[in-house]
């Protein structure tokens, strides 16, 4: 059994102008081949963990024990935030 399966759910303020997103499921891809990616958002505004922290709580994000949560929110140069959970 393999025991990185679930779903991981993504939430950014990185928009989708760039590779940035693409960049993170590559990441997340060559770590786990057989991962379910979903994108909740990556409309995030700039800097708002609030928001980001808001979108997170909704209820459906959870919605098995395999799923986790990455939100990744850009704090300025050199200090991004990123949370898996």
């Amino acid at each position: 059994m393999n025991t990185l399966s679930g779903i991981i759910t993504l939430i950014t303020d990185f928009g989708i102008r760039d590779g940035y997103v693409g960049a993170m499921k590559g990441v997340i891809l060559g770590i786990n081949p057989q991962a379910d990616i979903v994108d909740i958002s990556h409309g995030v505004d700039r800097h708002d963990l609030l928001q980001a922290a808001l979108i997170e709580s909704l209820p459906r994000l959870r919605s098995t024990d395999r799923t986790h949560v990455c939100g990744c929110i850009r704090l300025g140069l050199h200090r991004d935030r990123c949370r898996a959970g």
